[in-house]
């Protein structure tokens, strides 16, 4: 059975600050492109596969194309909850504190 995915308020903010980033460098068109694919990815995985990544605490995460995907896995109610999109670069671990 596939799960479903659902984001947080605060991790659909995280992917239009990163659209909003990556438009003023590659343009609005590539960006949306872009976005979309991350997101199709993104879901597909955890759709399918929401207990294979890697585990802190009670939340898991994953780097796919230099961002940090960190969420939830709900199993009883087989859903997922995205808690966050983060560069890897940024100082993700202190906005989680915030978040969680």
């Amino acid at each position: 059975m596939l799960y479903k995915i659902k984001t947080s308020e605060s991790a659909d903010k995280d992917l239009k600050e990163i659209a909003d980033y990556l438009a003023e460098y590659a343009g609005k068109e590539p960006t949306i492109k872009y976005i979309y694919r991350l997101k199709k990815r993104v879901f597909n995985l955890l759709r399918k596969f929401p207990n294979s990544c890697a585990k802190h605490g009670k939340y898991r995460y994953f780097v796919i194309d230099r961002y940090i995907v960190i969420y939830a896995v709900y199993d009883v109610l087989k859903k997922v909850r995205i808690i966050m999109f983060a560069h890897q670069n940024s100082n993700y671990k202190n906005d989680m504190v915030t978040r969680a």
